[in-house]
């Protein structure tokens, strides 16, 4: 069996397939480095006692907003 993913030819010599796999790694490291940024953002918001996340429910301005595209029960 070939190493790396079963179906997918990326194991290759092709300067194209390595520019692909290089390009996919540097994107995923990206997203793990953002990830991580705003994990920690969370947790230093959280212990200096920030409230998180989206609010419970909305403002008057926003209920009268969303009311008319709710379906009649």
């Amino acid at each position: 069996m070939e190493p790396g993913l079963p179906g997918i030819g990326l194991v290759s010599d092709d300067p194209g397939t390595k520019m692909m796999v290089s390009v996919l790694a540097a994107v995923l490291k990206f997203q793990r480095d953002v990830i991580s940024e705003n994990l920690r953002a969370g947790v230093a918001a959280e212990a200096s006692g920030k409230t998180l996340g989206r609010s419970t429910s909305l403002d008057g301005d926003a209920r009268g907003f969303h009311r008319p595209f709710r379906r009649a029960p």
